[in-house]
């Protein structure tokens, strides 16, 4: 410990081919703020909290990660761009979103044919887009407080939900066909 910096030695095993490695990794935490620090630098390089980082937070009993840990990306109400695209087995509930997607789409190309032959109109364009995009920030904060108060409605809601769990095709992998070298083998192990 020091001031508010605690250093720990997180040991860790690893396998290099049939051969088992220890090595000791240095991990600070922050105890104000709940930052670490760790010399994988797993989180830095792949944007990934460490298992090493993990290990410290239930030693310490730390409920939840900042919310610098968590990104975008692994939250559920994530964005998806690929929505949008048509395809011929779209989801029905987005199918509203899609064609008013394609009709802004279709009419955007128009304006950017005409902004696209001066530098000017390109610049205004740009100006344009940006109050918008200002704006629509605005709306879409106050359309997400609503919504929060509001019920939920499936048909309307951009969640992501986990996949519904599939049985796999052919045999289950317990009752798989085994080759005759397999059978010869596990009865002389027996």
């Amino acid at each position: 410990m020091e001031g508010c910096f605690a250093t720990y030695h997180v040991l860790e095993e690893i396998l290099v081919g049939d051969i088992r490695k220890e090595r000791v990794l240095k991990v600070v935490l922050n105890k104000e703020n709940h930052d670490f620090k760790c010399e994988c630098s797993l989180f830095e390089f792949r944007d990934i909290v460490c298992r090493h980082v993990l290990s410290v937070c239930s030693q310490e009993r730390i409920i939840s990660l900042p919310e610098k840990y968590v990104l975008t990306r692994w939250k559920k109400k994530i964005k998806r761009k690929h929505s949008y695209i048509k395809t011929s087995y779209g989801v029905t509930e987005l199918k509203p979103q899609m064609n008013k997607f394609d009709k802004l789409c279709n009419h955007f190309y128009e304006v950017d044919e005409v902004a696209a032959e001066s530098e000017e109109t390109t610049e205004d364009l740009h100006e344009t887009l940006h109050m918008f995009s200002s704006n629509m920030s605005t709306k879409d904060s106050a359309l997400i407080e609503e919504n929060l108060n509001d019920d939920f409605n499936p048909i309307n809601s951009n969640r992501i939900h986990s996949p519904k769990h599939v049985k796999r095709k052919g045999r289950p992998p317990s009752k798989r066909k085994t080759s005759v070298a397999e059978t010869i083998t596990k009865r002389s192990r027996k």
